[in-house]
Parts: structure tokens; C-alpha cells; sequence
């Protein structure tokens, strides 16, 4: 019995260092100062989607043992949503249904890039981040946690007369840049290594370069 309960805990604590570590490169700096990603919950949210699904696409069909730590990052993740809900004051009795529009909302976006990444087509990459600038096609920003995207997409013209900003087409070749070159990092990377170390990932400012 104690065996199980350290193995279990161990486990816990190795997909906790894995979320840790997608959380913080999603909320490097330098995606939301030079390349325009909205500050905000739903930005944030779906930058940690996007490497949360380079990490689980490196782990998918692994052994028992990473299966369940794969499994227990997922489950971090959930338990994350829920956190960030109340501390925005969602109320008790809408929490569930903006946990469960978030997790549906990671699976969503996932079968998107998997599909994106495997035509190996730069502009099927492109087309999915077009929806975080208010873009062309994307996922439906109401599947965000329940979190509407910026009333002013980065594109266009605001209603109190600001200008547009003419770099939006740049912003999203930029992370179109770098999640191709996140995913060919993470895959280089063992199981293992992944699990006992926690995921790397390349430096934004190697790969967003305007």
C-alpha cells in the first residue's frame, strides 16, 4: 500500500513539473510584448493549449508509465482552468461548464494543429493561428474557457479611431515559425527526458524574429 501511494505520488509530482514547465514557456514575455498575443485570459489560454499539445503529441502511444503521467498533465490542466475560473470571480455554479468549454476547447484546437502540422503545409499552420489576431478561420473563440477574445482584434481599426496595426500577417507567420520549430524540438526529445526533466522548448526569440 505505501508502495502505491509514493509511486502515485511521484507520478503526481512529475506531471506537475511537466505542466510547470508548459505554463511557463506560455507565458514567456516576449509572445505578448513583440508579437502581439492579447494579455488576457484568452490569450493566455491559448498559448499554453498549443504547447500543452506539442507535449502530449510527444508522449501519445508511450508505455503504462508516461501514459500516466501524460494522463495526470491533463488532469493538471483541467484543475488549472478551474483555478483560473474562480480567481476571475466566474461563480461557483458556472465554473463547470467553463472547465468543461475549456478542456473541449483543448481537444478541439489539437485535432486542428495535428492536422495543420501533418500536411506539412506552412499556410494550414498559419490559418490556425489567424483566430487569436480576429483573423479568417479558426476555432470558435466561445470554446476559450467561456472567454471572449479582445473586442478589437490586432487587425483592425478600433471604434475610437485607432489605426490598425499593419504587422498582424507578421505576428502570425511569427508563431507559425515557432511552433513548427517547437514541435520539431520536443520531438527530439526522449520519453524519458520529457518526464524526468520536464519538456524544453526553443527560445521565442530565435524563431519570432520580425
Amino acid at each position: 500500500m505505501l508502495n502505491w501511494w509514493k509511486k502515485r505520488t511521484a507520478q503526481t509530482q512529475k506531471a506537475d513539473a511537466v505542466y510547470t514547465a508548459i505554463v511557463d514557456q506560455a507565458r514567456h514575455p516576449g509572445f505578448y510584448t513583440t508579437y502581439n498575443v492579447p494579455d488576457t485570459m484568452y490569450g493566455r489560454y491559448e498559448l499554453v493549449v498549443v504547447h500543452l499539445f506539442l507535449v502530449m503529441e510527444r508522449l501519445r502511444d508511450a508505455d503504462e508509465a508516461t501514459s500516466d503521467i501524460a494522463r495526470r498533465t491533463l488532469e493538471r490542466f483541467v484543475e488549472d482552468m478551474d483555478d483560473c475560473m474562480r480567481e476571475q470571480g466566474v461563480s461557483d455554479t458556472r465554473v463547470p461548464k467553463r472547465v468543461k468549454q475549456a478542456a473541449s476547447g483543448f481537444y478541439d484546437r489539437s485535432v486542428m494543429l495535428r492536422e495543420s502540422l501533418n500536411a506539412d503545409d506552412d499556410n494550414a499552420v498559419a490559418t490556425y493561428f489567424a483566430h487569436v489576431f480576429g483573423q479568417g478561420e479558426g476555432p470558435a473563440p466561445a470554446i476559450t474557457a467561456g472567454v471572449e477574445p479582445p473586442a478589437t482584434p490586432s487587425h483592425e481599426a478600433g471604434k475610437d479611431g485607432s489605426a490598425a496595426d499593419p504587422r498582424h500577417d507578421v505576428f502570425i507567420d511569427a508563431l507559425k515559425r515557432y511552433t513548427i520549430a517547437a514541435s520539431a524540438h520536443i520531438g527530439k526529445q526522449t520519453t524519458d527526458a520529457i518526464i524526468e526533466s520536464a519538456p524544453s522548448f526553443p527560445d521565442p526569440a530565435d524563431h519570432l524574429a520580425l
